[in-house]
């Protein structure tokens, strides 16, 4: 695999369950994929990872990929854009992945980076859950 046809792949195949079958052909069936929220050994997971991810997600896509590699290592710095299903949020989550290739030249290791807290950007989110502690606090001053 070389760095061009894998951000071809990365950026077309992460948009749905259709397209991820080529992305999975990129990896090892032992590979460990670790972000912020899992840490995942093998390619069976990370396919039921992604599958509920889609469920979740309306239109993801990457912008700005950016890509860097070096032997055997593959750097890609990207922003994730998307909605979540029931929230009129959109979100655009910068990360960096984190990719190492085994003598096959498929992935290994794969770790994200990103920042966790972005998914609690949304506003009506945070308003929803101020709005039931007072709720919750109303309700216990009443009694």
């Amino acid at each position: 695999m070389n760095i061009e046809q894998f951000k071809k792949i990365f950026i077309s195949s992460l948009k749905g369950p259709k397209e991820l079958a080529d992305f999975l052909e990129l990896y090892d069936d032992n590979c460990i994929f670790s972000d912020p929220f899992h840490t995942i050994k093998g390619k069976v997971g990370l396919e039921t990872l992604y599958r509920n991810a889609f469920k979740q997600l309306i239109n993801p896509r990457f912008l700005n990929v950016q890509t860097y590699m070096k032997n055997k290592v593959l750097c890609v710095s990207w922003e994730l854009n998307f909605k979540r299903k029931g929230i009129d949020h959109n979100y655009l989550i910068p990360g960096v992945s984190w990719i190492e290739l085994n003598q096959a030249n498929l992935i290994c290791v794969h770790k994200d980076y990103w920042d966790s807290l972005a998914l609690f950007s949304n506003p009506s989110l945070i308003g929803s859950v101020v709005r039931f502690f007072k709720n919750y606090v109303a309700k216990l001053q009443l009694k």
